[in-house]
């Protein structure tokens, strides 16, 4: 295994120990344009060209007081960037719409059955969301879904499931609105955080294979003291396996029993 740099590693950090940044706040990128909404009027979205410097407004035609009540104007764009969600509102632009603006308006979308507290991730070519739902004081269960169904793919005690569902088995979000993210290729989900280390892990982390329903690992070495001694390459290779630039075989990895 080829050893990181200083200059890697505080990338890969940057990118995806801080992915709140990126996620949920004011604005949110999608190559070079910025968007957010007017904070004087949060039916206005602001999209302004990075490049060039150029603004324009795009109206939202159906904007509710629910959909930014709790959200204050947070946004969340899609791993697949297609969609723009508004935090806490379970409703999503379309980028597309969105930039093409159609007389000057575009439209607020929700997903059938996306009905649980907190929509984190869509993923539009394999009909695929993310969703989270609070069971307890800062407890939360994970759903993820194909369009239209309310069957959770994956189980586990970070999943929800409305038969046995335990509130003591949730998963906390802290400071945070959730870092869960789907593949592009559809074939993994982040639940609230990168880990890909063998053993016991904190609630909430894993990447996991949503056929098999089985968490990604990777040989994983512990010091004297009992620590990782390799979590930079393990977090690197997690990372790789989830944007499917290498499979989990060639990487030497495989999936938890």
């Amino acid at each position: 295994m080829k050893s990181f740099t200083l200059i890697s590693l505080f990338t890969i950090f940057h990118i995806y120990s801080l992915s709140a940044l990126s996620y949920d706040s004011i604005s949110v990128k999608n190559n070079d344009i910025k968007i957010h909404l007017d904070n004087n009027d949060m039916s206005e979205v602001i999209l302004e060209n990075l490049i060039t410097g150029s603004a324009k407004k795009c109206k939202i035609s159906n904007l509710t007081e629910e959909d930014t009540k709790n959200g204050n104007g947070l946004l969340r764009i899609t791993t697949d960037k297609k969609a723009i969600i508004l935090f806490s509102s379970h409703r999503y632009l379309l980028m597309n719409e969105l930039n093409e603006c159609d007389n000057g308006k575009t439209k607020l979308y929700s997903l059938p059955n996306s009905h649980i507290t907190m929509l984190q991730d869509i993923n539009f070519e394999n009909k695929l969301f993310l969703q989270f739902s609070l069971e307890g004081k800062d407890s939360w269960l994970a759903s993820i879904s194909h369009f239209g169904s309310d069957i959770n793919l994956l189980h586990g005690a970070d999943f929800y499931n409305p038969k046995t569902k335990k509130t003591e088995q949730g998963f906390s979000l802290g400071d945070t609105n959730g870092d869960g993210q789907i593949s592009i290729n559809g074939k993994y989900v982040v639940v609230n955080d990168f880990n890909c280390q063998e053993g016991k892990i904190p609630a909430g982390s894993g990447v996991w294979n949503i056929k098999s329903n089985k968490r990604v690992i990777f040989p994983t070495k512990i010091d004297e003291f009992g620590r990782v001694r390799n979590s930079d390459e393990i977090l690197a290779m997690c990372i790789k396996a989830f944007e499917g630039a290498s499979t989990i075989q060639q990487l030497g990895g495989t999936l938890d029993l």
